[in-house]
């Protein structure tokens, strides 16, 4: 189970996240922590809701480019192995 301070550090990425100019990304985080919120006990469930409708982060940068291409870079990364890492290095 998460704890209180588990479930508030979540959160509080969760309103970063949705501030990123990627919609991969922020689709992913938002399924991702979703599921998170739905196993938490109730009293954190509340805790948790009160805290991100409470925190405020600084809107991204105007006029910026989004991007939609943040996880599919993510998932190119993962299917190499340590071993072709080392021959590059």
């Amino acid at each position: 189970m998460f704890t209180e301070n588990e479930a508030n550090a979540l959160i509080t990425a969760e309103q970063l996240v949705l501030r990123n100019r990627d919609s991969s990304l922020i689709k992913e985080y938002t399924e991702a922590i979703n599921k998170i919120k739905s196993i938490l006990l109730y009293a954190t469930k509340e805790k948790v809701e009160l805290l991100a409708n409470r925190i405020a982060v600084s809107p991204a940068i105007p006029h910026s480019h989004t991007s939609d291409s943040l996880t599919l870079i993510q998932n190119a990364f993962t299917p190499v192995s340590l071993e072709a890492i080392k021959k590059f290095a």
